[in-house]
Parts: C-alpha cells; sequence; structure tokens
C-alpha cells in the first residue's frame, strides 16, 4: 500500500499523457525512494493518533505541498491531455487514409510508406513526451519535499480505516 501515492501520481501522468509516453528512470527512481524513505522514529506513532491528530497532521502536510506547488502544474497536465486527444485524433484520421490507401490493389508500396511515416511520426514525439512526463512527476516530487510520504500514506490508511470524519462532513 505505500506505492499507493506513486501509482497516483504515475496514473494521473498516463491520463493525461500521449500513447506510450513513460516517465525516465531517473524520475521513477527519486519518486521511488523517497517513498521508501524511512519515518522519524520521533514522531507519535500513527496508530496511536485520534481523528482530530490525523486531520490536523494531513492539514499542515497538505498546506506545505500546497505552498511548495508548481502553480503551473494543472495547466502542464492540461496541456498534455489536450495534446494526446490532438494527436489521437490526427492518428484516427491517418489510419482511416491508410486503410483505404492499403484496401486499394496495386498500392502495397504506398500502403508501407504511410504505415512508415505512422511510425516516424509517432517516435518524433517520444522523447518531448517523456520530458514532459519527467517535468510533472519532478513537480510532485518538489511539492512533496521534506514530507514523510510513508507516515503521510499510513496516515491515510489509517484515517480511512478508522471512518474518521473529514473537515467537511463535521
Amino acid at each position: 500500500m505505500r506505492h499507493l501515492l506513486l501509482a497516483g501520481v504515475v496514473l494521473a501522468c498516463w491520463a493525461a499523457a500521449p500513447a506510450g509516453a513513460q516517465p525516465s528512470p531517473e524520475v521513477m527512481q527519486e519518486m521511488e525512494a523517497r517513498l521508501n524513505a524511512p519515518s522519524d522514529p520521533n514522531q507519535i506513532p500513527v496508530d496511536t493518533l485520534s481523528c482530530d491528530q490525523m486531520v490536523a497532521e494531513m492539514s499542515v502536510a497538505g498546506q506545505q505541498m500546497g505552498a511548495q506547488m508548481d502553480p503551473n502544474l494543472s495547466a502542464n497536465i492540461q496541456e498534455m491531455q489536450d495534446e494526446s486527444q490532438s494527436r489521437m485524433r490526427e492518428a484516427q484520421a491517418a489510419i482511416l487514409g491508410a486503410g483505404l490507401v492499403c484496401a486499394v490493389p496495386g498500392l502495397g508500396m504506398a500502403c508501407v510508406a504511410v504505415q512508415q511515416a505512422q511510425i516516424a511520426q509517432q517516435m518524433s514525439h517520444r522523447d518531448e513526451d517523456q520530458q514532459r512526463m519527467d517535468t510533472i512527476i519532478g513537480s510532485m516530487n518538489d511539492a512533496t519535499a521534506g514530507m514523510d510520504m510513508q507516515r503521510m500514506q499510513a496516515l491515510s490508511e489509517r484515517f480511512e480505516s478508522e471512518n474518521c470524519p473529514t473537515p467537511q462532513e463535521r
């Protein structure tokens, strides 16, 4: 369960990312190292905290994260998602066009050329897409700098298992 945050961030990026885009191994290693960093043994154990104490600690962490977050993060994710949708529409149109070319007898060479052009087009964006994903995940890493991510995960899990009311429910 401690990788839940990592999975959430990566899934959010992949949902917005163009097909085939992946973060670099270095960025993923940095995030995983942060998630696996040992907790401070001097803190009160999570399993002894009341709901109010957990809300207070998570609120402070949320404020810290908000203060450290890149103000352009949401816009960057939206831009990546918009571009992904645009490329998807272009790819669908290209597939339809290639299908028509490939259906005509005697145009086998043209069909192969169209398919190769489509592959080249997809590959040309790969480095750019990876850089964008690295930037977004890097922004999340920066936003959580100095935070005990294992403790935040443990707080979240305990908060949920104890059926603690959220501040909005009170």
